[in-house]
Formats: structure tokens, C-alpha cells, sequence
């Protein structure tokens, strides 16, 4: 595969202007919060992989003329797979998410070592991407298209490749594959993707609502695509915006994933149906009451269900759908789990009212005064048997 194959876009540094300062200082803030939020959940991820699943760190060398710089990426793998054995297999890339801003290497480390573990025709990498706006458009979709290149490159695998992706990651993996050579790309899955910079649309169901994912306000994500996109970028640009991309372009396979809490849903829906109109392959599964990033943060008592759903079966809402259709001919999607008639259903509980007012008052005193009785020299104890109680 030459490097005429993979194109590689033109970057340009940012001009330090007003703007510019201001969004670094607000950016700060916000990777400070989410590597405060985040970092436990890495951890537990890491401590509870597949058992027989490995995670290297390794470092993947750019294009970028006269630049040392290395991409970093997280590799998954069964325990003692060699370099030939590695060679044989196909690859997946997968991109994390990270509204284009904010580090988040390694939140999708479950997800990638469930694929290592149920998938033995791919090595599963999770790559790294530099993040805005200290490095804005192109600089995150050339680090995607590098990693590919290298990875993909026939001395080191058979080119057999699919991807995935998470709200940014999901924007790159659609982007990418819509500019490598048509038929490349086996199978693209994006999760909550950012499909389309022009749309204000409001989610189906409030966000409050949500049983999963956090609400992320329609400003954050104005903020965080302003930081990116150039000033001059139209936002109905296919590189930033791939539902404008053309339909031929598109892999056989597409899966996109995305709750109905997130405003990110009606665009992506609309994307799977025109891909499906033009003769791709293409299916929309829709979580119910599904917030943004609904697969990491699930709502207390949705919790245990939700996580246990994700590691059996394929109602899963992340894992184990793209193993499943991974798991078929040479890594092609065949069929989605139906998740959003398969989300556990919980009928809604009547809060118990916290007591104030007289009716406090009257706890208190009858707990001091009432409920009490004397011991040998004075002191107060607890009366175990207070008048009116039964047995």
C-alpha cells in the first residue's frame, strides 16, 4: 500500500488571537473535570479485562515530513499471539471519544478487549489522536489516516480492516472510511457519532430522562466543534460532516448505535437511512432513553442490568453487537441486536417523601422525650418497648 493510497491532508497552526486563548483556558477546565471523572473508571477497566487478553502500549511513527513525533495506540490481543500470527490477521481500529478536545485514550479499554477476547481473526488497536485547539482540523483525521496506513500495510497485515469509533472517534472512523480506497473497509460501527456539524436538533426524549450516558448541553458541543473546524470550515464540509459524504464511498457494513436521549440521534438515524436508500448495508439501533456516551455512564439502578446485558449477550449495547457481526465472514456485520426492545424495563417508583416541617418535629421529640427509658443512676437509654409498639 503505497502512500498515495492513504492521502494525507495539509495542516496549518493556529494564529494566537483573543479566541484562541480563551478556548485554551475553557478547554484546561474541562480536561481537568474529565480526567478527574474518568480516571477510576480507566483503571476498573483495565483491572477487569478478559482473562487471556493482553494491552501493549505501542507507538505508530507519522507521515509528517522531518516530524519524530509517534501516534500512540493501546493493542489487544490474545496472550502469546506471535509476529506471524499477528501478521495473518486483519485489523480494527478503534477511536475513542473525545468531543475532539479532551484526552480519553483507554475509556474504551473494555471495549476493546472484549473484541480481542471473542474475536480471533483481529488485532484490536485503540488509537490515540491529537486533540484541539492546539492541533484543529486536520491534524486528528491525519493521525487516523497514519495509524492506518501503518498498520494496514501489507508487510504487517493481510489489509483486511474495520473500524469503530465513539462520538469524535465515531466522526473520524465515518471519515475515514469514506476517503481510503473504496472496499478497503469492511465494517464500520460508530457510537453516538457526531454525523453532522449543521444540525441543532433537540432529542427525541429530554434529556433529564435518560436511564444512561450524561447530558451534554447544545452549547458544549457548538464549543467543542468550534474548536476544531477552521474559522473558514463550512460545517457541511464531508470531512467534519459525513452525512454530506457521497453514498459509493461508504464500507458494505455500517452499524451505528445511538440513544434516543442524545442529540445526536436524529441526524445519525437520518444518516443510516439515506446510506441504506443508496444500496449500503446499513442498520440504526437505538437505545432507549439512551443518553450521550450511554454505554459508560449508566443511571443507579439501571446499572447492574445494563452492564450485565453488555457482557452476555448480543442485547448488548456496544460489545457485544459489533463481536457479533465482526464475528462473521472475514470481520463483515451480518445483523444488529434489536436494543431498544431488549432495554430492561423498570416500572417508575414513587419516591418516599422526606418528612419536615410539625410532622419532623414531632420525631425528634418523641425520640428524645417518649421513646426513652431511664437506667440505674440517671442515664437515658432508648426505651425498647415504647408504648402503642406491638410485640
Amino acid at each position: 500500500m503505497t502512500s498515495t493510497t492513504i492521502p494525507r491532508l495539509t495542516e496549518s497552526s493556529p494564529s494566537f488571537s483573543p479566541t484562541y486563548l480563551v478556548r485554551r483556558v475553557l478547554i484546561a477546565l474541562f480536561r481537568l473535570f474529565t480526567e478527574w471523572a474518568t480516571g477510576s473508571d480507566i483503571k476498573k477497566q483495565l483491572q477487569h479485562m478478559p482473562e487471556g487478553v493482553t494491552r501493549t502500549r505501542i507507538l505508530i511513527p507519522t507521515r509528517e515530513p522531518g516530524s519524530t513525533r509517534m501516534i500512540v495506540a493501546d493493542r489487544y490481543e490474545r496472550s502469546g499471539t506471535s509476529e506471524d500470527e499477528r501478521k495473518s490477521k486483519g485489523v480494527h481500529l478503534n477511536f475513542h471519544g473525545s468531543g475532539f478536545v479532551i484526552p480519553s485514550l483507554g475509556t474504551d479499554a473494555s471495549f476493546c478487549s472484549y473484541l480481542a477476547s471473542t474475536i480471533p481473526t483481529h488485532t484490536i488497536y485503540d488509537v490515540d489522536y491529537r486533540k484541539s485547539p492546539e492541533h484543529p482540523f486536520p491534524a486528528a483525521l491525519n493521525d487516523a489516516l497514519d495509524a492506518t496506513f501503518y498498520l494496514v500495510d501489507p508487510a504487517r497485515s493481510n489489509a483486511s480492516l474495520s473500524l469503530s469509533g465513539f462520538s469524535a472517534g465515531g466522526n473520524l472512523a465515518m471519515v475515514v472510511s469514506t476517503i481510503l480506497p473504496v472496499g478497503l473497509v469492511k465494517t464500520l460501527a460508530a457510537y453516538y457519532p457526531l454525523t453532522d456539524m449543521t444540525d441543532s436538533r433537540k432529542s427525541p426524549i429530554p434529556q433529564s430522562q435518560r436511564h444512561s450516558g450524561v447530558a451534554v448541553p447544545s452549547w458544549v458541543g457548538r464549543f467543542f466543534y468550534s474548536c476544531y473546524r477552521l474559522r473558514d470550515q463550512s460545517k457541511s464540509d464531508p470531512l467534519v460532516s459525513p452525512a454530506f459524504s457521497d453514498v459509493a464511498r461508504w464500507p458494505k457494513h455500517v452499524v451505528v448505535v445511538c440513544g434516543d436521549a442524545d442529540d445526536l440521534y436524529e441526524s445519525a438515524r437520518e444518516l443510516v437511512e439515506r446510506l441504506r436508500s443508496g444500496g449500503v448495508e446499513a442498520e440504526f439501533v437505538g437505545v432507549d432513553k439512551g443518553g450521550h456516551a450511554f454505554d459508560k455512564r449508566v443511571e443507579g439502578k439501571f446499572r447492574e442490568e445494563t452492564q450485565r446485558r453488555t457482557r452476555e449477550d448480543g442485547s448488548g449495547v456496544s460489545k457485544s453487537a459489533l463481536s457479533y457481526r465482526m464475528g462473521k465472514v472475514h470481520g463483515s456485520l451480518a445483523r444488529a441486536g434489536k436494543v431498544k426492545s431488549q432495554t430492561p424495563k423498570v416500572e417508575p417508583q414513587e419516591k418516599k417523601k422526606k418528612v419536615c416541617g410539625r410532622a419532623k418535629k414531632r420525631i425528634i421529640y418523641n425520640r428524645r422525650f417518649v421513646n426513652v427509658t431511664t437506667q440505674v443512676g440517671g442515664k437515658r437509654r432508648m426505651n425498647p418497648n415504647p408504648e402503642g409498639k406491638s410485640g
